[in-house]
């Protein structure tokens, strides 16, 4: 059996893929500045007064703890863990897609590197193609 992955033949390349990619990051920056007003406007963070956005979303996309990130932004863990844990907190919407965004950008490169012969990235893009099966 082939267990390799199919050559990219179907992705897009030159003008398409740059206007694919345009289009990604017009879409990217849409919905992280709604985000950030319904994060600016939102009664839902309660205890958690005047969080600095831009410093949160930096510690998320670090993949920094979340003990270390209530240390950073001194707040209180316990708050800080709520908020994430209730799914309709604008705390924890903008956690969850910051995450989502850079696990995606993670995974994104290393197709790149494993198209470019990384056997390391080979290794990652077969463990994210397990995950994404049993996801199904």
């Amino acid at each position: 059996a082939n267990n390799k992955l199919a050559p990219s033949s179907h992705r897009k390349t030159g003008r398409g893929a740059q206007e694919t990619r345009l289009i990604s990051l017009q879409t990217r920056e849409i919905l992280q500045n709604m985000c950030e007003e319904n994060w600016k406007n939102s009664e839902l963070l309660g205890s958690i007064l005047e969080i600095d956005y831009e410093l949160f979303k930096r510690l998320v996309r670090a993949l920094t703890p979340i003990a270390d990130i209530a240390v950073l932004m001194n707040v209180d863990e316990a708050i800080l863990r709520d908020n994430i844990e209730d799914l309709n907190t604008p705390v924890s919407k903008a956690f969850r897609r910051i995450r989502a965004e850079t696990a995606l950008e993670i995974r994104e490169r290393n197709i790149e590197y494993m198209e470019a012969g990384s056997p390391s990235a080979t290794e990652k893009v077969s463990e994210f193609l397990k995950q994404a099966f049993l996801d199904l």
